[in-house]
């Protein structure tokens, strides 16, 4: 809990918090939850064109119903039970474009299915239905490889690769890529839910623990005190190929960068997997945390601007993790030609990531005050809406849409009460 900084953004924003605790948030807070959260849990996010904007946006507030269901009228908690029982029912995981979104959606409901345990509901029915799709990527499903001589075997064998240090064509090629997370992260969220029952865990729980050990200490490295995964991994990739220039411009050749880090939008994923990973290994808890800061030092330095009386809007400062802020996937495929990510452009990540589970004061104050700054000035949204996308999406999580329509706002202000007491960040 970070009530000294709290207290001090209190000051800065002229609120005053009354000498009785509040029992409930207020109006506004609840009105903004109702026509975002409680729609979109009522909604079929499962879908393949809503699941990834879902398992994003609605992680955190997910969370935060689970931690504080004491602060809502009606329990919140009961809204992502509906949304991850029908989730089970309806999901055709073979409709999905590709394993991504797939496996990020399943680690959704993997989390969902840790948070209800801990609280001692224990879904055997729809764990037993992620088990057998995680067992089935992880053991058994081809495994995807840019390089199409190799044979791998699920992402178990994708992985084991890896590690063994292969000589590859491209940096690239020994990347960690986002199914791999996934798939790992929510088989060691099975993993804690069958310890937490006392049941013997129906898969190789030593070597998960293991893998999700040795790709940390082997891909991870320290400067000074941040801490970095497969740092310059993925220059010879083509979404870092202009990752030199600062705008975009015509005519435009390719600038890579032999060292840069990971772009700071897909790393807001890394606290909460290294959580995943430390709540299936406790006698491993001190590496994790170690890791932990380590990262929390790179993001804060590196890649958030703090904002001040002068700003009013919170900026990723760079869009890579090591500090560089060019030009991120120029020409991408839902970009369309001549577009990609200018400086500052992947900042809309902040209202919508997992950054929160990193338990940074910084990050935290920032949010608050955003919160304070809707409607948002058309310089911010310029930041925050990016180049767009031609994806198809939900409605709700249409980017113009989300900055204007309360769900930004409304998370900007889970991210500030998430390590707080309700009257100390409840300011409105």
């Amino acid at each position: 809990m970070r009530v000294s900084f709290i207290g001090a953004l209190v000051l800065i924003l002229g609120g005053c918090s009354s000498d009785t605790e509040k029992k409930l948030h207020n109006d506004h807070f609840l009105a903004l939850w109702e026509s975002n959260i409680s729609y979109a849990t009522s909604e079929p996010l499962w879908l393949s064109h809503s699941a990834y904007d879902a398992s994003t946006s609605l992680m955190l507030p997910m969370h935060y119903a689970f931690k504080y269901p004491e602060r809502f009228k009606e329990d919140p908690r009961i809204q992502f039970k509906t949304l991850i029982e029908d989730s089970a029912v309806y999901v055709d995981f073979t409709t999905f474009n590709g394993t991504v979104t797939k496996a990020q959606y399943i680690y959704f409901m993997s989390q969902y299915l840790k948070l209800a345990a801990q609280q001692g509901d224990f879904n055997w029915q729809v764990i037993e239905q992620l088990q057998a799709e995680l067992l089935e990527a992880w053991l058994y499903e081809d495994a995807f490889h840019w390089d199409k001589s190799l044979e791998l075997e699920g992402v178990r064998g994708r992985l084991l690769w890896n590690l063994s240090g292969p000589e590859t064509r491209f940096s690239f090629y020994r990347a960690v890529i986002d199914q791999d997370w996934f798939t790992l992260s929510a088989l060691n969220d099975l993993a804690y839910i069958y310890q937490l029952a006392n049941l013997p865990i129906p898969f190789d729980n030593t070597e998960l623990q293991e893998i999700s050990k040795l790709i940390l200490s082997q891909f991870g490295e320290f400067d000074g005190q941040a801490w970095y995964f497969q740092r310059g991994t993925w220059h010879d990739h083509r979404d870092y190929a202009y990752v030199g220039h600062a705008e975009i411009v015509d005519d435009m050749e390719p600038k890579p960068i032999a060292n840069i880090g990971i772009d700071s939008s897909h790393q807001h994923r890394m606290p909460l997997w290294l959580k995943s990973f430390a709540d299936n290994n406790l006698l491993e808890a001190d590496f994790y945390q170690t890791l932990m800061t380590g990262f929390r030092y790179a993001y804060e330095n590196n890649a958030l601007v703090s904002i001040d009386s002068e700003q009013e809007y919170l900026l990723l400062q760079n869009n890579f993790i090591t500090g560089e802020n060019g030009v991120y996937r120029y020409n991408y495929v839902t970009q369309g030609e001549g577009n990609g990510y200018e400086a500052y452009q992947l900042s809309g990540t902040l209202y919508s990531g997992y950054y929160a589970f990193m338990d940074s004061s910084k990050y935290q104050i920032a949010m608050g005050k955003m919160s304070q700054q809707y409607p948002l000035s058309e310089k911010a949204l310029s930041y925050y809406l990016g180049p767009g996308t031609s994806r198809e999406q939900h409605p709700l999580f249409i980017p113009y849409n989300y900055f204007n329509n309360g769900f930004a706002e409304l998370f900007s202000r889970v991210a500030l009460c998430y390590d707080a007491e309700l009257n100390e960040c409840d300011l409105l």
